[in-house]
């Protein structure tokens, strides 16, 4: 499941960047990061997280499901 996610934020960048290196020069950040930055999605902060998913047009939930109060993906509050 965490290989899916990260193949669906790859396509994501993508699709509307044009490249991984066009994604890393819109936000900024040294090209060699964008692998670690991918890769190391789950180390980012609730507050990052929601920024990504703000970035990408995507709920967080569907992007980090461990996030949710139950974690098993779906808020059930």
């Amino acid at each position: 499941m965490k290989a899916a996610r990260v193949r669906f934020l790859r396509s994501l960048m993508i699709l509307w960047f044009g490249s991984a290196r066009g994604f890393a020069r819109k936000l900024k950040i040294d090209e060699d990061d964008v692998s670690a930055t991918i890769h190391g999605y789950r180390r980012l902060s609730p507050r990052e997280r929601t920024r990504w998913g703000r970035l990408l047009h995507v709920d967080p939930a569907i992007l980090f499901p461990d996030d949710a109060p139950n974690g098993n993906g779906k808020d059930e509050r």
